[in-house]
């Protein structure tokens, strides 16, 4: 019984992945306007699996939580951007020393500050760079980089009184959406969106 309800759950958030992958392409080649806004989901569903993870183990070691991350993240990371600047060493009109920067910005995780600062826009629809998605895993590995220390805070001050985090988050998710919504106008959304 409990193992049919864990597949049924793995099953629907998988479904959750695909309808929001779907919306990402579609928003790609110009079939849906809002599309891009399924990328804050994989956000939410990768908080949520850090969450879930973490509260399972019986005690929770930052050593091991960024080492699984490492394997997780940081490896698929360093495969997919040295394939692609080996692939990219066979065409001619693009030379490694106009890509070193944004290179070094993705494998330290800082690729959505660096995009922000090079004046970069998401919404273009030409891109100019293998690596013009991999801002989202930027924020991710910054994300994942805060997130054991906060859980630990989190889950001591939660112990005692458990409302206190909760009210904490909502209230700076409150903050945060009314920041990037002016960022938004004074702005633009690409850079709020970085």
């Amino acid at each position: 019984e409990v193992n049919m309800s864990s597949k049924k759950y793995y099953r629907d958030i998988n479904l959750i992945r695909i309808v929001c992958a779907i919306a990402i392409l579609f928003y790609h080649l110009g079939i849906l306007k809002g599309g891009y806004l399924a990328v804050c989901t994989f956000f939410v569903l990768s908080g949520y699996f850090s969450c879930i993870s973490a509260f399972k183990k019986e005690k929770f070691s930052v050593i091991s939580y960024y080492m699984d991350r490492l394997k997780r993240v940081y490896l698929p990371l360093l495969m997919v951007v040295f394939i692609s600047i080996a692939v990219l060493s066979f065409f001619d009109n693009i030379y490694w020393f106009n890509l070193k920067p944004e290179t070094t910005s993705v494998l330290f995780g800082y690729n959505n500050f660096w995009q922000r600062n090079a004046n970069l826009d998401y919404f273009a629809r030409h891109v100019d760079s293998p690596f013009m998605h991999l801002w989202y895993i930027s924020i991710l590995m910054q994300f994942e980089l805060i997130f054991p220390f906060l859980f630990k805070i989190f889950k001591k001050i939660g112990d005692k009184k458990k409302f206190i985090p909760c009210a904490f988050l909502t209230i700076l998710s409150i903050i945060s959406g009314i920041y990037f919504y002016k960022l938004n106008i004074t702005k633009g959304i690409s850079f709020a969106y970085y």
